[in-house]
């Protein structure tokens, strides 16, 4: 019922076939009858009190705890809109919430009513966020869920919507479908959606007209995985129920509502318990810490048991088993709150409290590895290491940040002060976000073979770039990576630093940022090659160091060095020698530079990437494959 703006074209209308509701294992867990008289419930309703247009540009002033607005007798709620002058607004009516007196995470949410009629009129049952998760913290990011809207300009016609981020009137582009009710204002109709974690179903006394399926991607998509609460009212005119004017000689109008209920599966979620380790368990440093529990579900059946450390996904198993159970080796000091968390195949999930244990001594909670044991490096081909994994120990121990507190709007590791929020792309998971220059973080790292590594830092910038530095155990290993706009701050680049020269051993990373307003998502280091010693051959300090991903399909980065400062540029041609792309051009100082580079307007083939200098030329071949 937030802002949106509909038109005939906007509205879907759905000729499905009759479908009835989906059968569940629903239990009623909260109802308004409304079998007695006087003014609603207290204590299953407060009220939105203003006319400040909530964001539609309506006319009404919503009204607080009155009768000529809002009453119950003979069975039955009514809302009632009034031709009446109050605080600047040429019409009353109500607004009734439920927030902070009834709010869920899913279930079937209904109500049992009959609507006004008449030119102007708005009337909805709704529902929206408890708390502003996601995003800025507001609408439409973290969700509005339309049970029923009808807008008096075209009777009988009643709407099903859904509003997120990516999807919301404000730009147009909501999910929702209609259904013609005939005798929408003679009679009273059941509306009503199902909610869950994989799906939001819309229906008119049990037949369903509109779905929403859970993309499963991020927020921006499915926000709807945190508590709602239930709304009615009756607006007049706005954005929408005003676009054909409003008619006085309709008023007052009144929406009966029967009754409210809501209904969930209280066996839907699944069961876990962690019985090791147990509360307050002390583990000798470099012991292997065994997680084992049991998780059950009635169907579909367990998918996921994942072993945490507060936030951290330390392990994660499949195969929907009884019983789980998994190591982590070689644990470092530390103070940590381990947990499990199981996920049914419908997406429903259950976790368990937070257990405390130590490891070393428990009189001192040092520095320590997210995941308890720390990240390795040369165990595999590939091995990552999440930017917001950061380790424990708090400000200045285990990151430097200029602000207070995780303003990263739905991120983990809330009471932290770096900025973690959800990314907003297939990859999903977590990003550090807010970067500010001077700002460090630090990652408690285990070397299992020493050699020469290719890292690729995952990062998203706006106009600006970015740049960083990296450093093990206070020694750089990489100064002044540099990387240009990647066209957004949830826009990602893989920047490729080839050959850092690893050591053997525990050791500590730590990310430096030299620039203001860019994100970062992850590390992956790759074995590249094994060293004689540390003072191997350095890398070479001119040329295209990596193309990379070759082929491409849609971006590739390429990296160069500069052993010196002056005149440099970087392009690309085709196999006729015409240029279709210059990445750089002018002026620049020595270092290693990261270019992305978008080939989603060149046709499939071989192209020639070429460096030049006034001392050099080198040439890579660069192949586009769709």
């Amino acid at each position: 019922m937030l802002v949106r703006y509909f038109s005939l074209l906007a509205v879907i209308s759905v000729a499905l076939a009759s479908v009835p509701a989906t059968a569940q294992n629903y239990t009623l867990v909260w109802a308004d009858e409304f079998d007695y008289t006087g003014l609603p419930d207290a204590t299953k309703w407060t009220y939105n009190v203003g006319g400040g247009g909530w964001g539609n540009q309506e006319l009404q002033f919503y009204t607080e705890a009155d009768l000529d607005n809002a009453s119950v007798a003979d069975g039955a709620l009514t809302i009632t809109a009034r031709l009446e002058s109050l605080g600047g607004r040429r019409y009353t009516s109500a607004r009734l919430l439920s927030r902070g007196l009834g709010e869920w995470t899913y279930g079937r949410f209904e109500a049992r009513a009959k609507l006004p009629a008449g030119r102007g009129t708005w009337p909805a049952i709704w529902m929206l966020y408890a708390q502003g998760t996601y995003g800025g913290g507001g609408w439409p990011d973290n969700g509005e869920i339309d049970i029923m809207e009808h807008v008096g300009w075209d009777p009988s016609v009643v709407h099903a919507t859904i509003h997120n981020e990516a999807y919301n009137g404000l730009i147009g582009t909501q999910r929702g479908a209609s259904t013609v009710v005939e005798d929408f204002d003679t009679a009273f109709h059941v509306y009503a959606v199902e909610w869950t974690p994989s799906q939001i179903r819309g229906y008119v006394d049990d037949l369903l007209y509109f779905t929403y399926d859970n993309p499963g991607r991020d927020w921006t998509e499915w926000p709807f995985d945190h508590p709602m609460f239930m709304i009615l009212n009756i607006a007049v005119g706005g954005t929408w129920g005003g676009i054909d004017g409003v008619d006085d000689s309709i008023f007052p109008v009144t929406m009966e509502v029967d009754y409210v209920r809501v209904y969930q599966d209280l066996q839907a979620a699944p069961s876990v318990v962690l019985t090791s380790p147990e509360a307050g368990d002390g583990f000798d440093v470099g012991a292997a810490v065994s997680f084992a529990g049991t998780a059950s579900d009635v169907a579909p059946g367990i998918e996921t048991v994942e072993l945490m450390q507060d936030d951290g996904v330390v392990a994660r198993l499949t195969g929907g088993t009884a019983s789980f159970t998994n190591q982590v080796a070689d644990a470092q000091p530390g103070c940590y709150q381990v947990r499990a968390r199981a996920i049914d195949g419908d997406g429903y999930q259950s976790t368990t409290d937070l257990i405390p244990i130590t490891v070393g001594d428990a009189t001192d909670c040092p520095q320590a590895p997210y995941l308890i044991a720390a990240h390795p490096i040369g165990r595999t081909d590939a091995d990552e290491i999440e930017a917001e994994y950061f380790d424990l120990g708090g400000p200045g121990v285990a990151y430097f940040e200029f602000g207070n507190g995780n303003m990263g709007n739905g991120g983990i590791r809330q009471g932290e002060d770096v900025d973690i929020e959800p990314t907003q792309d297939f990859a999903g998971g977590y990003n550090v976000t807010g970067i500010t220059r001077r700002e460090w973080l630090e990652y408690t790292v285990d070397v299992e073979r020493a050699g020469r590594y290719t890292v690729d830092v995952r990062v998203a910038a706006g106009p600006s770039g970015g740049e960083f530095d990296l450093a093990m155990d206070g020694t750089p290993v990489a100064e002044g990576i540099t990387f240009n706009n990647t066209g957004g701050l949830q826009r990602w680049n893989f920047i490729r630093i080839p050959d850092i020269v690893l050591s053997e051993g525990l050791q500590t990373l730590r990310f430096t940022a030299n620039t203001t307003g860019f994100n970062l998502g992850k590390f992956t280091f790759r074995f590249a090659a094994p060293v004689a010693s540390e003072d191997d051959a350095a890398p070479a300090s001119f040329g295209l160091t990596e193309v990379y991903p070759n082929p491409v399909r849609d971006r590739a980065s390429l990296t160069y060095q500069l052993d010196q400062p002056g005149p440099a540029t970087l392009a690309v041609y085709d196999v006729t020698g015409r240029r279709v792309a210059t990445l750089a051009d002018g002026m620049q100082p020595a270092g290693t530079f990261a270019v992305p580079f978008d080939v989603a307007g060149l046709s499939s083939g071989v192209y020639v990437v070429v460096l030049e200098t006034a001392q050099a030329l080198e040439t890579r071949r660069l192949v586009v494959a769709r």
